[in-house]
């Protein structure tokens, strides 16, 4: 373990400057939730244990039990000394996620980020598996323990509901032509929904050449605005001059993004939420008017 100390060292050392040149720039990222909280003893342990029993849900898709976390806990401890070269390398990859999580370079329990350790934690879990077999059983076999993986791999595969990522936005476009189709409305579209945006509102209406900025609003394309890189993309100035404001986005749960910093933009601005409606795929639709 000690080829570990000089690069944990380094990223200890240049911490600020690391997160300087990674980190979002906005009013908190994307992963800022699946980030080891260091900033005290409380808070590192109780953030350390709910982000590994996010990420064991990776592992394990259905309930886990409390105890799972300090049982994978115990199986690590239990294979430090083992004298197994791939169980060494696992061991040291798991233990290389929570020194990066802990300096805020890499998340854990975001799912797909999960997906670079799941293989070292399937080999600790099976070897620690073995381990105990090996010291509280007859058994002397333990080549079945693969098999036990296989079985349960196919059964989770079988069993589990797979999630699959879907925006339809042609339900809040119905909605802006229904009741906000009007030249007083600005109508404010985060990058991320602008194309799908812009491509089914032509489709959907029948107006303009994708991608020229025309959309589904019948002759008032210009009051349409598309934000970028957590701002608006034309002066705020501009945006200003609408008593009201419509803005089309996606938030998805327990997350901060592009959606509520533009929202924030037009709160200081002086304009008021009046509604906010939630769609299919978690994309939102919020109405502001100036106060």
């Amino acid at each position: 373990m000690y080829y570990l100390s000089l690069p944990a060292a380094l990223i200890f050392i240049f911490q600020g400057e690391l997160l300087d040149k990674i980190e979002r720039v906005s009013q908190g990222g994307y992963w800022d939730k699946h980030f080891i909280n260091a900033s005290s003893f409380t808070e590192y342990i109780n953030s350390f244990y709910y982000l590994n029993h996010a990420f064991l849900k990776s592992f394990f898709p259905y309930t886990l039990h409390s105890a799972a976390v300090f049982l994978f806990l115990f199986a690590l401890i239990l294979l430090i000394k083992k004298n197994n070269l791939i169980t060494l390398y696992s061991f040291s990859a798991i233990f290389l996620l929570y020194i990066l999580s802990s300096t805020s370079l890499y998340p854990i329990g975001g799912g797909r980020t999960d997906l670079l350790f799941l293989p070292f934690t399937i080999i600790l879990v099976l070897n620690a598996l073995e381990f105990l077999l090996s010291k509280f059983t007859h058994l002397s076999d333990y080549k079945f323990l693969p098999y036990i993986a296989s079985i349960y791999l196919i059964f989770t595969l079988a069993t589990t509901t797979t999630f699959y990522k879907n925006e339809p936005i042609n339900p809040i476009l119905s909605e802006l032509e229904e009741s906000y189709n009007n030249a007083d409305i600005a109508l404010l579209v985060t990058e991320e929904q602008s194309h799908s945006f812009l491509y089914y509102s032509k489709k959907l209406y029948g107006l303009g050449n994708y991608p020229t900025g025309n959309c589904s609003f019948e002759n008032n394309i210009e009051n349409l605005f598309i934000s970028k890189n957590f701002e608006i993309i034309k002066p705020i100035s501009e945006v200003k001059q609408y008593p009201e404001a419509v803005l089309v986005g996606i938030e998805l749960p327990n997350t901060i993004g592009k959606l509520r910093v533009v929202s924030e933009q037009l709160l200081t601005e002086g304009y008021f939420l009046i509604e906010e409606e939630t769609y299919p795929g978690s994309l939102k639709l919020l109405y502001f008017k100036k106060g």
